[in-house]
């Protein structure tokens, strides 16, 4: 622990206002104040009162109080200092040791020194090193978040040889491997300069730190690598667990792997450095990109768990559909279109689950309603969906297509089934329906009211009981 000796003596009794009457006390708390400060601001540390410089416990002498201390302290420091005091007893004398911690916020003296601990003596902290320290301490991106006890010996050399190879490939036109090692990594944001002192942040660290230096200062930082032999598996028959740099754990692992990766959520600073790296596009992407793979593919859904300090994401492996696969590579080549995500998992749900409503499509997809209405529409518009009723269902050609005109023929049947039943139960009611009635009761639009009907009559299950404009139907008499 870190410390400091600051003599103290007291001869005279002490009260409220002791600062001010008793002289010695004063200027010990003057003395005191900014090597707390100093501390505070670094890792934390103590103050011993009635010990000298050169280790002579000379003691604290006479009645004082301990809470007079500590509330000069906490009216001269901005944001107030809480410090903790206890009294040590040595050889007879009492001396008094004052402990603060870093508490993560900056403080200064109520005169306006803001000072920092650099080995046995205070220095003042200058405005460009405040604005870093707040750009770090105060922003929510973790990942950014200076290593203060990092250096240069922490960094791999190797790895920053990998980034740089493995971004001219990727990326021709850039001129960030012909930096220096070191402008390079400060170029990204890795690393930071103070006083001429190289610190890691914590990205830097998981992207160009050694291994031994990973386990040292971030030792929950870990990809956990799981495969298994076949889906339905209950055991895995691999396991890796990795506990080294970004690059080099995504270059052990394939797109074919069930990958656990617990990490802290939103870290800005890996996302960009992935990014200019051209390892991944553009942040906010990627969830979109994942499910769009997965759906055109006809491989089951990602699947995401969310836990306190963790994300858990599932990819697999294993086709579903292979003619789901074909059919929308082949509709996206003849027609030069590209499918977006919803209307994919619009088309999946359905081929998967016969029908689907408005307000499921909207769920599913997770997008607005105008969002949903519009992937519907479009989906209509190139004669892949069809509504029947207040339903969505496939058209008779992705029906050859992906099943057969037999089921297309059953779940048609299957949903006039289901009006004429609705029809019959109404008029069983009341005394006869009209065209409006049964467009509003089976959620259809004209041309389908009217076709229900005149199946209905030719099946002798309805009858004309008004014709015209009023038109409406009753129930034969059987």
């Amino acid at each position: 622990m870190t410390a400091a000796s600051v003599a103290f003596s007291v001869s005279q009794s002490t009260s409220s206002d002791i600062l001010d009457s008793l002289p010695g006390i004063k200027e010990c708390i003057n003395l005191v104040t900014p090597e707390l400060v100093a501390f505070s601001n670094t890792k934390g540390g103590t103050v011993y009162l009635g010990v000298e410089d050169d280790g002579e416990v000379t003691g604290c002498i006479g009645p004082y109080s301990i809470q007079n201390i500590l509330d000069a302290v906490y009216d001269k420091t901005r944001p107030p200092l809480f410090v903790e005091a206890e009294e040590i007893p040595y050889k007879g004398k009492q001396v008094i040791a004052l402990h603060v911690d870093n508490d993560g916020l900056i403080h200064t003296t109520t005169d306006g020194r803001c000072l920092k601990r650099l080995g046995k003596n205070n220095r003042p902290w200058y405005p460009e090193e405040l604005s870093n320290r707040y750009s770090t301490e105060y922003n929510s991106d973790f990942s950014s978040k200076v290593i203060t006890e990092s250096s240069d010996l922490d960094i791999d050399l190797l790895e920053i040889y990998k980034l740089k190879e493995k971004l001219r490939l990727r990326d021709r036109t850039s001129t960030l491997p012909d930096m220096d090692d070191m402008a390079f990594l400060k170029d990204l944001g890795l690393i930071i300069y103070e006083e001429g002192t190289v610190h890691l942040t914590i990205a830097g660290l998981l992207f160009v730190g050694k291994e031994t230096s990973i386990k040292k200062f971030l030792p929950q930082a870990e990809v956990i690598y799981l495969k298994y032999k076949n889906e339905s598996d209950i055991e895995y028959n691999t396991r890796l667990d990795l506990k080294q740099p970004i690059i080099t754990i995504l270059d052990r692992l394939t797109e074919n792997n069930i990958i656990t990766h617990a990490s802290s959520p939103r870290n800005k600073l890996i996302a960009e450095t992935l990014q200019r790296l051209k390892y991944v596009q553009r942040t906010g992407q990627g969830v979109d990109i994942i499910y769009k793979e997965t759906v055109s593919m006809g491989k089951p859904y990602p699947i995401y768990r969310h836990y306190n300090d963790s994300v858990q994401l599932t990819i697999y492996s294993s086709t579903e559909n292979i003619d789901l696969v074909k059919f929308i590579i082949k509709e996206q080549e003849s027609k030069q279109i590209a499918f977006s995500l919803a209307e994919l998992m619009i088309l999946r749900f359905v081929k998967d689950n016969r029908s689907i409503i408005f307000r499921k499509a909207v769920e599913l997809t997770q997008v607005t309603e105008d969002e949903a209405r519009n992937a519907l529409n479009r989906l209509q518009h190139f004669s892949l969906l069809e509504t029947v009723g207040n339903q969505y269902m496939l058209t008779a050609r992705v029906y050859d297509s992906l099943k057969s005109g037999i089921e297309y023929t059953q779940d048609h049947t299957i949903q006039y089934l289901k009006a004429k039943r609705l029809i019959i139960e109404y008029l069983e009611k009341e005394e006869n329906i009209t065209r409006a009635n049964i467009q509003e009761l089976c959620g259809y639009n004209d041309n389908q009211a009217r076709r229900t009907i005149e199946k209905l009559k030719k099946e002798n299950i309805i009858q004309n009981d008004r014709t015209g404009r009023y038109a409406n139907y009753k129930l034969v008499k059987k």
